[in-house]
């Protein structure tokens, strides 16, 4: 399976604790982030160094999704979305990146059901 993990997810799997999606991932799974989700840790004034750390040592193994200005697909989604679903910035762009991207994106926010082209494995910590 190939999943986008928003940063909540990120977060609850870097924690570890009795995070159940986790224990469904297998070896062969394939592990997206967007560069949202890395720059949305990374300015958690809360991070600590150790934190920071390991989070580096997680997208060493993860494939992360840029977003280009050429990518014209990608923004149209993302302006689609924004205006139907009312969505941040942020989660308008993870949302359409896993949509064309084809993937399943990995959350904890109930609100992204409501997006009937998106894929999503529903989490909780």
């Amino acid at each position: 399976m190939n999943y986008l993990l928003d940063t909540n997810t990120v977060g609850w799997l870097l924690q570890q604790k009795n995070f159940q999606f986790s224990k469904k991932l297998k070896a062969n799974d394939n592990i997206y982030i967007s560069v949202i989700t890395i720059v949305e840790f990374l300015s958690n004034s809360n991070l600590t160094e150790s934190d920071k750390d390991l989070f580096e040592q997680f997208i060493i193994h993860a494939e992360v999704l840029d977003i280009l200005s050429s990518d014209m697909g990608l923004i149209k989604e993302t302006i689609k979305l924004r205006k139907k679903y009312k969505l941040r910035l942020p989660d308008a762009l993870i949302a359409a990146q896993a949509i064309t991207s084809n993937l399943i994106l990995v959350t904890g926010d109930a609100d992204f059901a409501a997006i009937y082209q998106l894929k999503i494995e529903l989490v909780q910590k």
